[in-house]
């Protein structure tokens, strides 16, 4: 009985061996279709993007909704705010490049105590024949600043193309 089932096992293998020693078919071509010669110019060019989506929809409900849906779409306002930041940046570095002018005010009173250096030296020293150093002696100050950065080594310019790419992710 066992040799039965060892010789029906061999000759399964066998036939299975034999069987699969065909040759694998690897035609997989796909039929080609003829270019016509010439394409009919009637089409209409038009692109769905360049009509005006609001003329496209009629029914008043829906553009209200589509009107409320773009006005509270937080990614919309967030992507927004990130062209407004960029913009902001590059108007910051490309104002680095500019002259810088500034006017500064400023107003005050020293006072002098007696009994200290300062205040004994000006109690006994005449600034004029007959008038002596005030005790309490006004500062005012009005000035104007300009200054202007030359790019020589060029970290100006760097500046500006960081602020510029910051944008692009």
């Amino acid at each position: 009985m066992n040799n039965k089932v060892f010789n029906i096992i061999a000759a399964i293998c066998v036939g299975a061996g034999i069987g699969g020693c065909g040759a694998l078919n690897t035609d997989l071509s796909i039929a080609e279709n003829p270019i016509p010669e010439t394409f009919d110019n009637h089409v209409d060019q038009t692109s769905i993007a360049e009509i005006d989506w609001r003329d496209y929809f009629s029914d008043p409900q829906l553009l209200e909704l589509v009107d409320t849906a773009i006005r509270n779409n937080f990614d919309l306002q967030i992507a927004l705010q990130r062209i407004e930041t960029n913009r902001a940046s590059v108007k910051l570095a490309n104002g680095a490049l500019l002259p810088q002018v500034g006017l500064d005010i400023g107003g005050g009173v020293r006072k002098f105590g007696l009994y200290t250096m300062d205040g004994a030296g000006n109690a006994s020293t005449e600034i004029t024949p007959g008038q002596t150093v005030p005790e309490n002696l006004p500062d005012m100050y009005l000035g104007l600043m300009a200054s202007w950065e030359i790019d020589v080594w060029g970290k100006l310019r760097i500046l500006i193309n960081l602020n510029t790419d910051s944008g692009r992710t």
